[in-house]
Order: C-alpha cells, then sequence, then structure tokens
C-alpha cells in the first residue's frame, strides 16, 4: 500500500527533500517539496505542485541529480552538413566547451568530441561537458549552443535542417 511504499521511501532515502529527482518513465522532472506517508510533493520547473503517490515512486526508476558528487556529465549534440569540416568543427566546439568559465576539467584533458553517426542530411557530433553541478551543465550547455552556432557562422560550417522544395510548372 501507499504508507508501506512511504515509509520504504523515508527508511532507504532514495532522495530528500530539495533534491532534484528524474522518474522518466512518467516524463517527470522537478525538486521534491515534501514527503508524507502516502504521497511525495514535487514540485516542477514550471512551478507546478505534483502529489506523486508513494506507490509509484517506490517503483520508479529515480535518477536523483542532487546527489553528491565531485562532478556532473552531461553532452552536447550538434549536426553539421555533409559539405562542412568536421575537424574544424570538432576543434571550434572543445575550445569554446574548454574557454567556458564552468567547464569542469576534471583530469586537465581536452574536451572530447565524438562522430556519433550519419544522418540523413548531416553528421551528428557528441561532446562530452563536465560540471560541478547538474545546474552549472545546463548553464554551460545552453551558453555552448550559441557560441558554437556564431562560431560556426563564422567559419562557415552549417547545421542542417530540413528543406522542402516545391516546385510549380
Amino acid at each position: 500500500t501507499s504508507i508501506v511504499s512511504g515509509f520504504m521511501i523515508i527508511v532507504s532515502k532514495p532522495f530528500q527533500i530539495g533534491d532534484t529527482i528524474i522518474l522518466k518513465e512518467h516524463n517527470l522532472r522537478g525538486t521534491v517539496k515534501e514527503i508524507k506517508l502516502n504521497h511525495t510533493v514535487i514540485e516542477t520547473l514550471e512551478k507546478n505542485l505534483l502529489l506523486v503517490p508513494n506507490t509509484i515512486m517506490n517503483k520508479a526508476i529515480i535518477e536523483n541529480i542532487t546527489q553528491e558528487t565531485e562532478y556532473k556529465t552531461s553532452y552536447l549534440y550538434v549536426d553539421i552538413s555533409y559539405e562542412s569540416d568536421i575537424h574544424k568543427a570538432i576543434y571550434l566546439m572543445q575550445n569554446i566547451i574548454s574557454d567556458h568559465p564552468l567547464y569542469y576539467n576534471l583530469n586537465n584533458e581536452e574536451v572530447v568530441v565524438h562522430c556519433m553517426e550519419f544522418k540523413d542530411s548531416g553528421i551528428a557530433l557528441r561532446a562530452k561537458v563536465i560540471t560541478k553541478t547538474a545546474a552549472d551543465g545546463f548553464t554551460l550547455l545552453s551558453d555552448c549552443r550559441i557560441l558554437i552556432k556564431e562560431a560556426f557562422d563564422t567559419h562557415g560550417i552549417s547545421i542542417p535542417y530540413p528543406h522542402v522544395q516545391i516546385k510549380t510548372n
């Protein structure tokens, strides 16, 4: 029952009040505001309060992104066109990310950028980004997307997007 589930959550402490958690199978992300015997109150990014029954919380796979660790890893995905210079794109991405003040250079290593796949309209690149907190990671990714777009524009690297051509007779 819900009370037993609530007791198990209170005892095992997979999350605490103030933690930001993700329940992927329920498409839910938010901050834990209260833990009661019957339910857990979660505040979403939009500041909505959700009462989630503890029977759901106890069965869910919960990602606690607040847990104390030395660093957090995120990934920055960017597609470039087949006509673009892939080596220049990787170089620009590495420099922009490593120069960002929130980037946490764990072992004095260069930023790793992988070529992930060949897609219909371009090449998918993925950069590994390390920060001290999840919030820093969010800010760094947002800032770097803007800076990468600007650098790509300056250096003639295009980001592909679907084109539709309409022919008229």
